[in-house]
């Protein structure tokens, strides 16, 4: 892979979500190639394979940082007849296996990278710019690589094949499944120091630390730079897993349904007699007063002078409606101004304080 792909391959991926797309698939294309090929050596004519990927844009020491999650079946399904597809075991790959596999995955990744068209600026605008830097701290202080059980690593990119679950282990695969979903960020490590700067407990130690010191805007910094794109799915289908995959009936649970012969049907009702249909199945739902007092801890339906409970008599939604009512309140039915984005943290005027209108009850 040259050093040109190298460098623009972290940089385009976050900003492009089709070019991430195309290096997920190279990335499936091989493993599922390796797995079929298995298949055929353990005496399966049509192996059909399967999995499901998380895609995640951050590393331990929130920084930006496009990886795939993606969990694979220890197997290959079998279509015999028409009922459930079979599911043939296959024996887990070797180191050499997991380096063959990502020298494959490098390969077609540097063409997939050099036929991208895209002009790198990374001061196009303020996000890609901060993204191009944090690409760039990556890069001028790469993680030491060390190769555990089943791991390569080769011009840049690492391959790690190294976690089973066993089938029979469903606390393991939760704990996995949760592990592959988890959030960039999590706040029972995040504290404040002494001198006022934030501090982030990594998980593992980074250069010597396992904190990382950062103020208010260096924060809001990287974590702008892991949001991401819109409209586009973080978790991906493949196989026979995929929603439009014409096996997905017969090998998702619950996906076809085969009559129950274990009990006799139920008997037909006598004549004349009338059909009570079954009620509907009770929603659980959440009351609006109850949500925000279990986010922001107020309690709206608590009155200020009293002390007893409002009761909600309307819900005005009309601009119109609504303004007539401040006016004649005396209450202000314009709202505070919404001062412009601004990127350096200038200092500004403090803005006027403005008296905020009870709701309406």
């Amino acid at each position: 892979m040259g050093p040109l792909a190298a460098a623009a391959g972290p940089f385009l991926a976050a900003r492009h979500p089709a070019l991430a797309s195309r290096l997920l698939d190279v990335f499936t294309r091989a493993a599922f190639a390796w797995q079929r090929r298995c298949a055929r050596r353990l005496g399966a004519a049509e192996p059909r394979t399967g999995g499901v990927t998380a895609i995640q844009r951050f590393g331990g020491a929130l920084n930006l940082n496009v990886h795939f999650h993606t969990l694979l079946p220890d197997g290959v399904f079998v279509a015999d007849g028409d009922g459930p597809a079979r599911f043939l075991p296959i024996p887990a790959p070797d180191d050499e296996d997991v380096t063959e596999i990502l020298r494959r995955v490098v390969r077609r990744a540097a063409k997939v990278i050099a036929g991208f068209d895209e002009d790198l600026d990374p001061e196009a605008d303020a996000l890609a710019a901060l993204q191009a830097a944090e690409v760039e701290r990556r890069q001028r202080h790469p993680e030491p690589f060390r190769p555990p059980q089943r791991a390569a690593f080769l011009d840049g990119f690492s391959l790690h094949a190294g976690v089973r679950i066993h089938a029979n282990d469903r606390d393991g695969r939760e704990r996995l499944c949760r592990y592959v979903l988890r959030p960039p960020l999590a706040l029972h490590r995040l504290s404040r120091g002494e001198d006022g700067r934030l501090l982030y407990r990594m998980k593992r130690p980074r250069r010597g630390s396992a904190w990382l010191a950062l103020t208010e805007d260096e924060l809001l910094e990287r974590l702008a730079t892991l949001v991401p794109p819109p409209r586009v799915h973080s978790v991906r289908y493949h196989g026979v897993f995929a929603p439009h995959a014409g096996l997905r009936s017969r090998v998702v649970p619950g996906g076809v349904a085969h009559p129950d012969t274990s009990q006799p049907p139920a008997p037909a009702p006598p004549p004349g007699a009338r059909c009570v249909k079954d009620p509907p199945p009770r929603t659980y739902r959440v009351p609006w007063a109850d949500l925000l007092k279990k986010v922001f801890s107020l309690d709206v339906l608590a009155c200020s002078e009293c002390g007893g409970r409002l009761r909600l008599i309307a819900f005005i939604a009309e601009p119109a409606v609504a303004t007539k009512i401040l006016v004649h309140l005396g209450l202000d039915s314009t709202g505070p101004p919404l001062p412009p984005a601004r990127r350096d943290p200038d200092p500004v005027e403090p803005a006027p304080d403005y008296d905020v209108p009870d709701p309406v009850f």
